[in-house]
C-alpha cells in the first residue's frame, strides 16, 4: 500500500481512497512514508483540521488564518479553504470519510479540488473501513488502495513485544502459534489490545484470546463465528462429503475459513431471481452484486448444499472447517440489511472486508438451501464445486447417528422408534428429549413430526431434481434417484418403508 501511495504521489494523483481497519495507524504510516517536507493534516467531522507534522502546523496557519477553528468542522468549508490556501504538496487526510462522503456537497467539494491539486502536487486521501462508494466522476479520478491488516509475521512482532513490555519470558512455540492464529484478521491496534488484555503473570490466556477474537468478528454486522465445534467424526453418514472435505483440507491450497450462507435462496430472493418479484429498493440486488464481485475478484470458491431441512448441511460446513482447524463463519445477508439509505451497502462491504482480513483470498463458501428456484445463474457459477444433494440418511447412516447421540447421553436407553425417513436432526431431538423427559427415544418420538411426513412432496421433488445432476453427499458419484418413493406415511402417521 505504501509503495503504491508513493507512486501515486510521484504522479501527482489528486485523490486516493484507502480501505483500512485502523485509520490512525494508517495516518502514522502515511506520515512516515511521505514526510519529506510535505505538510500533512487530518480532518474529521468532530475535530476538524489537525496537523500531523511540523509542516502541517504551518499549513494550518495559512489555511485557517485568524478564523475560528469552529468554522472548519464542515468538510465543504475545509476543502474550499484548502483549494485556495493550502501550500504546495499539502496532503489532506479525511479520517472517517465514510461518515460524510455520502453527502453530494462533500463529493462536489472533493471534485472541485482536482485540477488545482494536480498542478501543485497536493492530495486528498480518504480513509474508511472499506473502499468508498463514490459517484462515477469522482471514482474514476480516485486511486484506490487497501491497507492490509498485519500478517503472521507482523502479529508475531506485536505479541513478542507485549511479552517483553510485561517482562515475561518469551512464549513457547505452541503458545506463540496459537496467539498468532487467534489474532488473524484483526488490525494492529485490535490485536495489540486483545493480547494485552489476555496476558497474565502466568503467561497468555489463549482461551480468553480466542473469545476476544470471536467477539471482534461477531461485532461485524452479518458475521457470526460458529461455535458448535462439530467434527467429521460427529457426522453419521455423508461419506462422500466427508471424503471431499478431507481432500480439500489436505490439498495444495486449503482455505483459511469456511463461509456459510444459510438458506441462500431466501437471502437473495429479493434480487428478483427465478422470475420472482424483485426488491424495489435495490438493496438485495446491491448486496448480491457485492458478493458476486468479491468472490470473483478474490477467487473464492465453494459449493451449494441442497437438501431437506435437518439433513446435515449446516453441520457439515462446521465439520469441514474443523477438518482444517479453521473457523466456520455464518454470513447472514438479512442481518446486513439496514434501515438507512446506504447502510446495507456499507455493512456488506465491511463484512466482506472483514472476511478478507481474516482469510485473505482462501475462503470456501457453502450456501445451504432447500430449493434452487431463486438462485440466479451468476451466483451458482461462483460455486465452483457445484451443487451437492444431502438426502435423508439410509438405515446404515441412521444407525451411526443414533450411536453418536446415544454416546453423548449415556443415561438414555437405546430403545428406538421406527425411524424410516428420519433426519439426523430428528434423531438428535429424540435423544435430547428422552434425556430431558427421562424416557426412551421411542417414547419421545410421539412429539416429533419428521420431515418425511411434513414435506413428503418436497423431499421427493428434490430427489427427482437431483437425479444424475448433482453430487451426492451420502455416496460417491452423482445422486441416483430410485424412481419410487422411499418413505410413505402410514395411516397412523408413522413413516413406513416401501423398499
Amino acid at each position: 500500500m505504501i509503495e503504491m501511495l508513493k507512486a501515486a504521489r510521484r504522479c501527482s494523483t489528486p485523490f486516493v481512497s484507502i480501505a483500512t481497519m485502523d485509520q490512525f495507524a494508517t495516518v502514522s504510516e502515511i506520515n512516515k512514508a511521505i514526510n519529506n517536507n510535505s505538510p500533512i493534516v487530518t480532518y474529521d467531522c468532530v475535530s476538524g483540521l489537525k496537523p500531523v507534522n511540523e509542516e502541517g502546523q504551518s499549513a494550518l496557519a495559512t489555511i485557517m488564518g485568524d478564523a475560528e477553528p469552529a468554522l472548519f468542522t464542515d468538510p465543504v468549508t475545509v476543502l474550499e479553504a484548502c483549494v485556495k490556501l493550502a501550500p504546495e504538496k499539502t496532503v489532506i487526510i479525511l479520517v472517517g470519510a465514510d461518515r460524510y462522503m455520502d453527502d453530494k456537497k462533500a463529493q462536489q467539494a472533493v471534485i472541485n479540488c482536482r485540477d488545482a491539486f494536480k498542478g501543485t502536487q497536493r492530495m486528498v486521501i480518504m480513509l474508511a473501513p472499506t473502499l468508498l462508494s463514490l459517484p462515477m466522476d469522482l471514482s474514476d479520478d480516485t486511486f484506490k488502495l487497501e491497507h492490509e491488516v498485519p500478517d503472521s509475521e507482523g502479529r508475531k512482532v506485536i505479541i513478542t513485544n507485549l511479552y517483553n513490555d510485561a517482562e515475561l519470558s518469551a512464549p513457547d512455540e505452541v503458545t506463540l502459534k496459537e496467539a498468532i492464529d487467534a489474532t488473524r484478521g484483526l488490525s494492529a491496534y485490535a490485536a495489540e489490545q486483545a493480547v494485552a488484555i489476555s496476558l497474565t503473570k502466568k503467561g497468555l490466556d489463549i482461551k480468553g484470546l480466542w473469545q476476544r477474537w470471536r467477539q471482534a468478528i461477531n461485532a461485524t454486522a452479518g458475521l457470526t463465528v460458529d461455535m458448535s465445534g462439530a467434527t467429521l467424526d460427529d457426522i453419521g453418514g455423508l461419506d462422500n462429503f466427508k471424503e471431499f472435505s478431507k481432500q480439500i483440507m489436505a490439498g495444495r491450497n486449503p482455505p483459511s475459513a469456511i463461509i456459510r450462507v444459510e438458506e441462500i435462496e431466501k437471502a437473495v430472493a429479493g434480487a428478483g431471481a427465478g422470475g420472482g418479484p424483485g426488491d424495489s429498493s435495490g438493496t438485495s440486488q446491491s448486496i448480491l452484486q457485492y458478493i458476486l464481485t468479491w468472490m470473483q475478484e478474490e477467487n473464492a470458491t465453494g459449493l451449494i448444499a441442497l437438501g431437506p431441512a435437518g439433513g446435515g448441511k449446516s453441520l457439515s460446513s462446521v465439520a469441514m472447517g474443523s477438518a482444517g482447524n479453521i473457523p466456520t463463519i455464518t454470513f447472514d445477508i438479512g442481518a446486513i440489511k439496514g434501515s438507512l439509505v446506504g447502510e446495507s451497502e456499507k455493512n456488506a462491504r465491511r463484512a466482506l472486508a472483514t472476511i478478507k482480513a481474516l482469510a485473505g483470498t482462501r475462503t470456501f463458501w457453502i450456501g445451504t438451501c432447500n430449493s434452487l428456484a431463486n438462485l440466479p445463474p451468476e451466483l451458482r457459477r461462483r460455486f465452483q464445486y457445484g451443487v451437492w444433494f444431502f438426502d435423508l440418511p439410509d438405515a446404515k447412516e441412521r444407525d451411526l447417528i443414533w450411536k453418536l447421540w446415544l454416546k453423548r447421553y449415556p443415561d438414555v436407553k437405546d430403545v428406538r422408534p421406527k425411524d424410516e425417513g428420519w433426519t439426523g436432526a430428528e434423531i438428535r431431538t429424540a435423544v435430547q428429549t428422552a434425556y430431558d423427559f427421562k424416557c426412551t427415544p421411542k417414547d419421545a418420538a410421539r412429539w416429533i413430526v419428521p420431515v418425511c411426513r411434513m414435506a413428503a412432496d418436497v423431499v421427493e421433488g428434490l430427489r427427482k431434481q437431483a437425479h444424475n445432476k448433482y453430487n451426492s453427499a451420502n455416496k460417491a458419484g452423482t445422486y441416483q434417484y430410485t424412481g419410487i418413493s422411499q418413505v410413505k406415511v402410514a395411516p397412523s402417521g408413522r413413516a413406513m418403508n416401501l423398499n
